[in-house]
């Protein structure tokens, strides 16, 4: 019963920010929520083992959700696991765009994957990792997190 947050014409997508329906994290949204404002590299944890499944800790797979500590928020997942894709299109330099919640370049045909999967390394779970996408790409290290607008 809520308004969809997206339109689609064909292979083109639009966000319709003052509707109330699911959509995904934009990528400040989905940091400052990962973050939960603690100073930690890992979902605000210092250590990645506890936060976190990548390739020394998960045994090759994907793993439950809710298996490792959440942040400071009550969060899970936000670093390891499965990368989220976010709906910011990717851009290699967004410190050239506006400042307050950027949403990439418009010409990007990429979009942005965070917080690091299960078949990668301590280092790219930590919270500031970012990763470029094609939107048709698909597998077992790609999931997302959906959000609703409230006001």
């Amino acid at each position: 019963g809520l308004e969809p947050a997206y339109q689609i014409d064909g292979g083109n997508v639009t966000w319709n920010r003052d509707s109330r329906g699911f959509r995904l994290l934009t990528e400040a949204e989905w940091e400052f929520a990962a973050r939960a404002r603690q100073p930690g590299p890992y979902a605000g944890l210092q250590a990645p083992d506890t936060a976190a499944w990548f390739d020394e800790n998960s045994g090759g797979s994907p793993r439950a959700v809710a298996t490792r500590a959440p942040n400071a928020w009550g969060l899970y997942d936000t670093c390891g696991n499965v990368w989220e894709w976010v709906w910011d299109r990717y851009d290699a330099n967004p410190e050239t765009g506006p400042s307050v919640d950027p949403t990439g370049h418009w010409s990007s045909d990429q979009r942005v994957a965070r917080g690091g999967a299960w078949s990668g390394t301590r280092y790219e779970v930590r919270t500031a990792i970012r990763r470029a996408g094609d939107v048709m790409e698909a597998g077992n290290d790609l999931g997302l997190r959906i959000a609703r607008s409230l006001f």
